[in-house]
Protein backbone atom coordinates (compact mmCIF):
# COMPACT_ATOMS: atom_id res chain seq x y z
CA UNK A 1 0.00 0.00 0.00
CA UNK A 2 1.47 3.43 -1.12
CA UNK A 3 1.79 6.31 1.40
CA UNK A 4 -1.35 8.06 0.10
CA UNK A 5 -3.53 5.20 0.24
CA UNK A 6 -1.91 4.23 3.59
CA UNK A 7 -2.69 8.03 4.65
CA UNK A 8 -6.67 7.82 3.20
CA UNK A 9 -7.01 4.58 5.09
CA UNK A 10 -6.44 5.77 8.66
CA UNK A 11 -8.01 9.36 8.02
CA UNK A 12 -11.22 7.09 7.15
CA UNK A 13 -10.72 5.39 10.51
CA UNK A 14 -9.91 8.20 12.57
CA UNK A 15 -13.34 9.24 11.33
CA UNK A 16 -14.73 5.64 12.64
CA UNK A 17 -13.40 5.86 15.76
CA UNK A 18 -14.56 9.76 16.83
CA UNK A 19 -18.06 8.32 15.48
CA UNK A 20 -17.68 5.72 18.20
CA UNK A 21 -15.90 7.56 20.88
CA UNK A 22 -17.53 10.91 21.07
CA UNK A 23 -20.21 11.54 18.49
CA UNK A 24 -22.56 8.26 18.88
CA UNK A 25 -22.29 8.96 23.29
CA UNK A 26 -23.60 12.80 22.58
CA UNK A 27 -26.15 11.69 20.53
CA UNK A 28 -27.15 9.23 22.18
CA UNK A 29 -27.36 11.89 25.56
CA UNK A 30 -29.22 14.32 23.31
CA UNK A 31 -31.50 12.15 22.12
CA UNK A 32 -33.22 11.71 25.69
CA UNK A 33 -32.56 15.52 26.34
CA UNK A 34 -34.40 17.20 23.66
CA UNK A 35 -34.87 20.28 25.56
CA UNK A 36 -31.44 21.23 24.94
CA UNK A 37 -32.35 22.61 21.72
CA UNK A 38 -35.75 23.83 22.78
CA UNK A 39 -34.29 25.92 25.36
CA UNK A 40 -32.00 27.52 23.18
CA UNK A 41 -34.13 28.17 20.47
CA UNK A 42 -32.23 26.05 17.80
CA UNK A 43 -33.24 26.35 14.52
CA UNK A 44 -33.26 22.85 12.12
CA UNK A 45 -29.88 24.55 10.76
CA UNK A 46 -28.57 24.81 14.06
CA UNK A 47 -29.09 21.43 14.94
CA UNK A 48 -27.85 19.94 11.87
CA UNK A 49 -24.27 21.87 11.82
CA UNK A 50 -23.86 20.91 15.30
CA UNK A 51 -24.17 17.54 13.83
CA UNK A 52 -21.93 17.83 11.20
CA UNK A 53 -19.37 19.70 13.29
CA UNK A 54 -19.48 16.72 16.16
CA UNK A 55 -19.37 13.81 13.45
CA UNK A 56 -16.64 15.61 11.14
CA UNK A 57 -14.55 18.44 12.76
CA UNK A 58 -12.55 16.21 15.87
CA UNK A 59 -11.34 13.86 12.99
CA UNK A 60 -10.58 16.63 10.60
CA UNK A 61 -8.21 17.96 13.32
CA UNK A 62 -6.36 14.91 13.99
CA UNK A 63 -5.96 14.71 10.40
CA UNK A 64 -4.38 17.89 10.04
CA UNK A 65 -2.16 16.81 12.70
CA UNK A 66 -0.97 14.05 11.36
CA UNK A 67 -0.62 15.42 7.89
CA UNK A 68 1.59 18.17 9.31
CA UNK A 69 3.66 15.58 11.31
CA UNK A 70 4.05 13.75 7.55
CA UNK A 71 6.73 15.92 6.67
CA UNK A 72 8.38 14.61 9.42
CA UNK A 73 8.55 11.23 7.73
CA UNK A 74 6.07 7.99 8.09
CA UNK A 75 7.77 6.80 11.43
CA UNK A 76 6.80 9.75 13.03
CA UNK A 77 3.33 10.25 11.50
CA UNK A 78 2.51 6.76 12.16
CA UNK A 79 3.37 7.46 16.05
CA UNK A 80 1.38 10.06 16.44
CA UNK A 81 -1.85 8.32 14.33
CA UNK A 82 -0.81 5.17 17.14
CA UNK A 83 -1.44 7.51 19.84
CA UNK A 84 -4.46 9.58 18.37
CA UNK A 85 -6.45 5.71 17.72
CA UNK A 86 -5.30 4.50 21.35
CA UNK A 87 -6.64 7.50 23.19
CA UNK A 88 -10.05 7.35 21.15
CA UNK A 89 -10.00 3.49 21.53
CA UNK A 90 -9.89 3.88 25.12
CA UNK A 91 -12.63 6.44 25.24
CA UNK A 92 -14.58 3.56 23.59
CA UNK A 93 -14.25 1.12 25.87
CA UNK A 94 -14.05 2.94 28.93
CA UNK A 95 -18.57 3.44 29.09
CA UNK A 96 -18.43 -0.60 28.87
CA UNK A 97 -16.51 -1.46 31.88
CA UNK A 98 -17.68 1.83 34.00
CA UNK A 99 -20.64 -0.57 35.21
CA UNK A 100 -18.75 -3.49 36.33
CA UNK A 101 -19.24 -3.47 39.75
CA UNK A 102 -16.51 -3.60 42.33
CA UNK A 103 -13.96 -2.31 40.50
CA UNK A 104 -11.62 0.99 41.40
CA UNK A 105 -12.01 2.96 38.97
CA UNK A 106 -7.98 3.18 38.43
CA UNK A 107 -8.13 -0.45 37.09
CA UNK A 108 -11.15 0.56 35.16
CA UNK A 109 -8.82 3.27 33.28
CA UNK A 110 -5.82 0.88 33.54
CA UNK A 111 -7.90 -1.54 31.63
CA UNK A 112 -9.07 0.69 29.05
CA UNK A 113 -5.66 2.49 28.49
CA UNK A 114 -4.16 -1.18 28.03
CA UNK A 115 -7.41 -1.47 25.24
CA UNK A 116 -6.00 1.56 23.54
CA UNK A 117 -2.75 0.36 23.10
CA UNK A 118 -3.97 -3.02 21.58
CA UNK A 119 -5.96 -1.39 18.93
CA UNK A 120 -3.35 0.90 17.70
CA UNK A 121 -0.59 -1.58 17.91
CA UNK A 122 -3.42 -3.91 16.02
CA UNK A 123 -3.97 -0.73 13.31
CA UNK A 124 -0.16 -0.17 12.48
CA UNK A 125 0.74 -4.60 12.30
CA UNK A 126 -2.26 -6.18 11.69
CA UNK A 127 -4.40 -6.11 8.14
CA UNK A 128 -7.30 -7.71 10.14
CA UNK A 129 -8.03 -4.89 11.95
CA UNK A 130 -7.19 -2.03 9.95
CA UNK A 131 -10.03 -4.29 7.45
CA UNK A 132 -12.40 -4.43 10.53
CA UNK A 133 -12.22 -0.63 10.79
CA UNK A 134 -12.78 -0.09 7.10
CA UNK A 135 -15.57 -2.30 7.44
CA UNK A 136 -17.42 -0.23 10.19
CA UNK A 137 -16.76 3.20 8.42
CA UNK A 138 -20.41 3.05 7.21
CA UNK A 139 -21.20 4.24 10.96
CA UNK A 140 -20.10 8.15 9.99
CA UNK A 141 -23.12 8.37 8.13
CA UNK A 142 -25.21 5.86 9.89
CA UNK A 143 -24.96 7.48 13.11
CA UNK A 144 -25.77 11.37 12.44
CA UNK A 145 -28.61 9.89 10.13
CA UNK A 146 -30.75 8.29 12.84
CA UNK A 147 -29.91 11.21 15.18
CA UNK A 148 -31.38 13.29 12.87
CA UNK A 149 -34.44 10.97 11.39
CA UNK A 150 -35.24 8.90 13.49
CA UNK A 151 -34.61 10.18 17.28
CA UNK A 152 -37.05 12.60 19.15
CA UNK A 153 -34.52 15.28 17.69
CA UNK A 154 -36.62 14.91 14.57
CA UNK A 155 -39.46 16.89 15.44
CA UNK A 156 -37.25 19.58 15.92
CA UNK A 157 -35.53 19.34 13.01
CA UNK A 158 -38.63 18.68 10.38
CA UNK A 159 -41.54 20.84 11.56
CA UNK A 160 -44.63 20.61 9.98
CA UNK A 161 -45.39 23.42 7.66
CA UNK A 162 -48.65 24.10 9.58
CA UNK A 163 -47.16 24.10 12.47
CA UNK A 164 -44.74 26.88 11.73
CA UNK A 165 -46.54 30.47 12.96
CA UNK A 166 -45.01 33.00 9.88
CA UNK A 167 -43.76 36.30 11.15
CA UNK A 168 -46.29 38.61 9.49
CA UNK A 169 -48.91 36.83 12.00
CA UNK A 170 -47.52 39.23 14.80
CA UNK A 171 -48.02 42.44 15.48
CA UNK A 172 -45.51 44.81 17.34
CA UNK A 173 -46.24 44.82 21.16
CA UNK A 174 -47.83 42.47 23.25
CA UNK A 175 -49.11 38.90 21.34
CA UNK A 176 -52.05 37.35 23.03
CA UNK A 177 -50.62 33.38 21.50
CA UNK A 178 -52.96 30.36 21.96
CA UNK A 179 -51.46 26.76 21.79
CA UNK A 180 -53.64 23.19 20.94
CA UNK A 181 -52.28 19.96 22.05
CA UNK A 182 -52.90 16.40 20.08
CA UNK A 183 -53.61 14.09 22.41
CA UNK A 184 -54.79 10.51 22.41
CA UNK A 185 -58.12 9.34 23.69
CA UNK A 186 -57.83 5.70 23.07
CA UNK A 187 -57.39 5.48 20.00
CA UNK A 188 -58.39 8.57 18.63
CA UNK A 189 -56.80 12.12 18.31
CA UNK A 190 -58.14 14.93 20.57
CA UNK A 191 -57.51 18.54 19.93
CA UNK A 192 -57.01 20.32 22.95
CA UNK A 193 -56.62 23.86 24.20
CA UNK A 194 -53.10 24.63 25.99
CA UNK A 195 -52.59 28.28 26.99
CA UNK A 196 -49.09 28.09 28.10
CA UNK A 197 -49.15 29.41 31.82
CA UNK A 198 -45.43 30.51 31.64
CA UNK A 199 -46.49 33.74 30.19
CA UNK A 200 -47.49 35.28 33.34
CA UNK A 201 -51.27 34.95 31.43
CA UNK A 202 -53.31 35.61 35.39
CA UNK A 203 -51.84 36.20 38.28
CA UNK A 204 -53.28 35.37 41.50
CA UNK A 205 -53.29 38.26 44.07
CA UNK A 206 -54.18 38.89 47.27
CA UNK A 207 -55.46 43.01 48.04
CA UNK A 208 -55.47 42.99 51.71
CA UNK A 209 -53.65 39.86 53.38
CA UNK A 210 -55.53 36.76 53.76
CA UNK A 211 -58.70 38.38 52.29
CA UNK A 212 -60.17 40.10 48.92
CA UNK A 213 -58.22 38.10 46.49
CA UNK A 214 -58.32 38.76 42.79
CA UNK A 215 -57.05 37.60 39.65
CA UNK A 216 -54.69 39.79 36.98
CA UNK A 217 -54.56 39.44 33.59
CA UNK A 218 -51.73 40.01 31.17
CA UNK A 219 -53.21 43.24 30.04
CA UNK A 220 -53.46 44.90 33.63
CA UNK A 221 -57.55 44.21 34.16
CA UNK A 222 -58.28 43.06 37.43
CA UNK A 223 -60.81 40.31 37.83
CA UNK A 224 -63.21 40.50 40.94
CA UNK A 225 -64.09 36.84 42.59
CA UNK A 226 -67.38 36.75 42.93
CA UNK A 227 -68.57 33.92 44.70
CA UNK A 228 -71.69 31.75 42.82
CA UNK A 229 -71.36 34.31 39.85
CA UNK A 230 -70.21 31.32 38.14
CA UNK A 231 -70.91 27.90 39.15
CA UNK A 232 -68.83 24.73 38.85
CA UNK A 233 -67.50 21.84 40.29
CA UNK A 234 -63.89 20.38 40.03
CA UNK A 235 -65.48 16.06 39.77
CA UNK A 236 -61.72 14.84 40.59
CA UNK A 237 -58.05 15.26 40.48
CA UNK A 238 -55.84 12.39 39.30
CA UNK A 239 -52.17 12.64 40.23
CA UNK A 240 -49.49 10.46 37.90
CA UNK A 241 -45.90 11.23 38.59
CA UNK A 242 -44.95 14.64 37.60
CA UNK A 243 -48.65 15.20 35.66
CA UNK A 244 -51.85 16.37 37.31
CA UNK A 245 -55.33 15.14 35.34
CA UNK A 246 -58.31 17.71 36.23
CA UNK A 247 -61.78 16.81 35.33
CA UNK A 248 -64.77 19.20 36.23
CA UNK A 249 -67.63 21.47 34.80
CA UNK A 250 -68.25 25.79 35.17
CA UNK A 251 -70.95 27.38 33.66
CA UNK A 252 -71.51 31.27 34.11
CA UNK A 253 -74.95 30.98 35.49
CA UNK A 254 -75.56 34.90 35.05
CA UNK A 255 -75.61 34.70 31.07
CA UNK A 256 -76.21 31.07 30.68
CA UNK A 257 -72.83 30.59 29.00
CA UNK A 258 -69.49 29.17 28.80
CA UNK A 259 -67.03 30.46 31.05
CA UNK A 260 -63.80 32.80 28.71
CA UNK A 261 -60.70 30.19 31.03
CA UNK A 262 -60.59 27.62 33.62
CA UNK A 263 -57.27 28.71 35.53
CA UNK A 264 -55.20 25.73 37.82
CA UNK A 265 -53.40 27.80 40.23
CA UNK A 266 -50.80 25.37 42.40
CA UNK A 267 -48.71 27.60 45.52
CA UNK A 268 -50.25 31.10 43.61
CA UNK A 269 -48.49 30.38 40.61
CA UNK A 270 -50.78 29.72 37.41
CA UNK A 271 -49.52 26.62 36.05
CA UNK A 272 -52.27 25.92 33.44
CA UNK A 273 -54.65 28.06 31.82
CA UNK A 274 -57.55 26.55 29.45
CA UNK A 275 -61.09 26.50 27.89
CA UNK A 276 -64.31 24.29 28.68
CA UNK A 277 -65.15 21.75 25.85
CA UNK A 278 -63.07 18.44 26.37
CA UNK A 279 -65.66 16.84 27.78
CA UNK A 280 -69.30 16.90 26.44
CA UNK A 281 -71.70 17.38 29.79
CA UNK A 282 -75.19 16.23 28.42
CA UNK A 283 -76.11 16.48 32.23
CA UNK A 284 -75.22 20.25 32.66
CA UNK A 285 -76.98 21.74 29.32
CA UNK A 286 -80.23 19.44 30.41
CA UNK A 287 -80.39 21.14 33.91
CA UNK A 288 -79.80 24.89 32.85
CA UNK A 289 -82.29 24.12 29.64
CA UNK A 290 -79.64 25.37 27.48
CA UNK A 291 -78.07 23.17 24.54
CA UNK A 292 -74.29 25.36 25.07
CA UNK A 293 -73.55 24.19 28.10
CA UNK A 294 -73.37 21.08 26.43
CA UNK A 295 -69.58 22.14 26.26
CA UNK A 296 -69.06 22.99 29.91
CA UNK A 297 -67.03 20.09 31.08
CA UNK A 298 -63.09 20.17 30.95
CA UNK A 299 -60.74 17.43 31.29
CA UNK A 300 -56.67 18.88 31.34
CA UNK A 301 -53.50 16.56 31.82
CA UNK A 302 -50.73 19.41 32.49
CA UNK A 303 -47.31 19.08 34.15
CA UNK A 304 -47.27 19.94 37.95
CA UNK A 305 -43.70 19.47 40.10
CA UNK A 306 -45.36 18.47 43.23
CA UNK A 307 -43.25 19.50 46.70
CA UNK A 308 -43.06 17.28 49.42
CA UNK A 309 -45.05 14.50 47.51
CA UNK A 310 -47.58 16.71 47.27
CA UNK A 311 -48.11 17.69 51.38
CA UNK A 312 -47.38 21.19 51.27
CA UNK A 313 -49.19 21.48 48.14
CA UNK A 314 -52.35 23.74 47.40
CA UNK A 315 -54.01 23.86 43.64
CA UNK A 316 -56.99 25.98 43.68
CA UNK A 317 -59.10 26.28 40.20
CA UNK A 318 -60.94 29.05 39.09
CA UNK A 319 -63.41 29.82 36.15
CA UNK A 320 -63.42 33.29 34.55
CA UNK A 321 -66.53 34.88 32.78
CA UNK A 322 -66.29 36.97 29.82
CA UNK A 323 -67.65 39.44 32.13
CA UNK A 324 -64.77 40.04 33.45
CA UNK A 325 -65.18 38.70 37.19
CA UNK A 326 -64.43 34.65 38.32
CA UNK A 327 -65.44 32.37 40.92
CA UNK A 328 -63.26 29.60 42.78
CA UNK A 329 -64.82 25.82 42.01
CA UNK A 330 -66.15 23.96 44.55
CA UNK A 331 -64.05 20.87 45.26
CA UNK A 332 -64.91 17.00 46.07
CA UNK A 333 -65.27 15.69 49.40
CA UNK A 334 -62.00 14.61 50.62
CA UNK A 335 -60.13 17.11 48.40
CA UNK A 336 -56.53 18.10 50.20
CA UNK A 337 -54.78 20.59 47.94
CA UNK A 338 -57.15 23.35 49.69
CA UNK A 339 -55.53 24.55 52.78
CA UNK A 340 -56.58 28.24 52.86
CA UNK A 341 -60.18 29.80 53.64
CA UNK A 342 -62.60 29.97 50.91
CA UNK A 343 -64.34 33.44 50.23
CA UNK A 344 -67.42 32.46 52.42
CA UNK A 345 -65.45 31.80 55.49
CA UNK A 346 -63.22 35.15 54.51
CA UNK A 347 -66.50 36.86 54.13
CA UNK A 348 -67.24 35.60 57.54
CA UNK A 349 -65.30 34.06 59.86
CA UNK A 350 -67.39 30.83 61.21
CA UNK A 351 -66.53 27.41 59.86
CA UNK A 352 -70.17 26.93 59.20
CA UNK A 353 -69.21 28.49 55.93
CA UNK A 354 -66.53 25.82 54.97
CA UNK A 355 -69.37 23.59 55.25
CA UNK A 356 -71.60 25.51 52.77
CA UNK A 357 -68.67 26.59 50.69
CA UNK A 358 -68.10 22.93 49.75
CA UNK A 359 -72.05 22.12 49.06
CA UNK A 360 -72.80 20.17 52.51
CA UNK A 361 -75.85 21.27 53.75
CA UNK A 362 -76.58 22.15 57.40
CA UNK A 363 -80.02 22.00 58.66
CA UNK A 364 -81.81 25.05 60.34
CA UNK A 365 -84.92 25.37 62.31
CA UNK A 366 -86.93 28.52 63.91
CA UNK A 367 -87.12 28.97 67.18
CA UNK A 368 -88.92 31.66 69.47
CA UNK A 369 -86.36 30.63 72.75
CA UNK A 370 -84.42 33.58 73.19
CA UNK A 371 -80.77 33.74 71.78
CA UNK A 372 -78.07 33.56 73.77
CA UNK A 373 -75.12 34.23 71.87
CA UNK A 374 -71.31 34.99 72.12
CA UNK A 375 -69.62 37.22 69.96
CA UNK A 376 -67.21 39.20 71.80
CA UNK A 377 -65.72 39.01 75.27
CA UNK A 378 -68.48 41.85 76.61
CA UNK A 379 -71.40 39.15 75.30
CA UNK A 380 -69.74 35.73 77.11
CA UNK A 381 -69.59 38.01 79.89
CA UNK A 382 -73.65 38.51 79.60
CA UNK A 383 -74.40 35.05 79.21
CA UNK A 384 -72.47 33.64 81.49
CA UNK A 385 -74.04 36.07 83.64
CA UNK A 386 -77.59 35.05 82.49
CA UNK A 387 -76.91 31.35 82.41
CA UNK A 388 -75.99 31.61 86.45
CA UNK A 389 -78.84 33.88 86.99
CA UNK A 390 -81.01 31.50 85.34
CA UNK A 391 -79.75 28.59 87.74
CA UNK A 392 -80.27 30.14 90.48
CA UNK A 393 -84.00 31.12 90.01
CA UNK A 394 -84.26 27.65 88.42
CA UNK A 395 -86.73 29.14 85.61
CA UNK A 396 -87.26 27.01 82.99
CA UNK A 397 -84.12 24.97 81.40
CA UNK A 398 -82.85 26.32 78.44
CA UNK A 399 -83.97 24.14 75.15
CA UNK A 400 -81.50 23.36 72.39
CA UNK A 401 -83.52 22.95 68.96
CA UNK A 402 -82.99 20.14 67.09
CA UNK A 403 -83.91 18.81 64.04
CA UNK A 404 -83.76 15.50 61.66
CA UNK A 405 -81.00 15.20 58.99
CA UNK A 406 -80.31 12.50 56.99
CA UNK A 407 -76.99 14.51 56.17
CA UNK A 408 -74.22 11.85 57.60
CA UNK A 409 -73.35 12.54 61.18
CA UNK A 410 -69.60 13.40 61.98
CA UNK A 411 -69.40 13.85 65.89
CA UNK A 412 -66.19 13.64 67.77
CA UNK A 413 -66.57 12.48 71.51
CA UNK A 414 -63.12 11.69 72.21
CA UNK A 415 -59.49 12.68 71.04
CA UNK A 416 -59.20 9.47 68.32
CA UNK A 417 -63.22 10.50 67.11
CA UNK A 418 -61.31 14.19 66.41
CA UNK A 419 -58.47 12.49 64.79
CA UNK A 420 -61.25 10.23 62.29
CA UNK A 421 -63.16 13.77 61.65
CA UNK A 422 -59.88 15.27 60.30
CA UNK A 423 -58.89 12.53 58.49
CA UNK A 424 -62.14 12.46 56.52
CA UNK A 425 -60.65 15.78 55.23
CA UNK A 426 -64.05 17.49 53.85
CA UNK A 427 -62.87 20.45 53.33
Amino acid sequence: MSSRDSFLADSLHLVVLVSFAIAQPLFDLLSRNVGFFVARRSQPLDIILFVLIVCYVPPLVFILIEGITAVLGRTVRKSIHGLIVASLAASVILPILRPIAGVPGSVLIAGAALFGVITALGTLRFYPVRLFLTVLSPVVVIFPGLFLFYSPVSRAVFVHPAAEVPEAAFRAGRNAVEFFVVSLEGARPRLQFAQSAGGGTYTLVSANGQSEERIVAADGASIRLVTHSLVGYLDAVVVSGDFVEARGWAVDVKNLELPKAILVFANGELRYAGHTGSVARPEIAAHFGKAALQEAGFSYTFPLQLSDGGNNLEVRVFAVSKGGVAAELIYPAGYRWRKKPLPLELAEPLKQMRFLEHGIRIPVVETNEPRIGADTSEDLGRVVGEMADRWRKKSSSLRIPVVETNEPRIGADASEDLGRVQGRGRW
